[in-house]
């Protein structure tokens, strides 16, 4: 059974669940899940823990939709986006 491709988080390039990196900006396409800390997939949910990747700057003037990040802060604004 073939992959089904995906789209690059940052640059809109079509991606497979086998891409290391987006061949075409780069952009690295796992990361380690801040609930269970495995290696997954940056797009949707974990694929193990089935946890969402994606949350919403709690921070009114920010709301900026993104991946949730190691350190558990917002991208755009450095809000702290999830206790542990």
């Amino acid at each position: 059974m073939a992959e089904s491709p995906c789209v690059c988080p940052v640059c809109g390039g079509i991606l497979k669940l086998s891409d290391r990196i987006c061949g075409a900006c780069g952009a690295k396409t796992y990361t380690l899940c801040p609930f269970c800390g495995r290696e997954t997939f940056i797009l949707g949910n974990c694929r193990h823990c089935r946890k969402s990747l994606y949350v919403v700057c709690p921070r009114e003037d920010c709301r900026k939709l993104q991946i949730i990040s190691g350190d558990r802060r917002c991208i755009s604004c450095g809000e702290k986006l999830l206790e542990k």
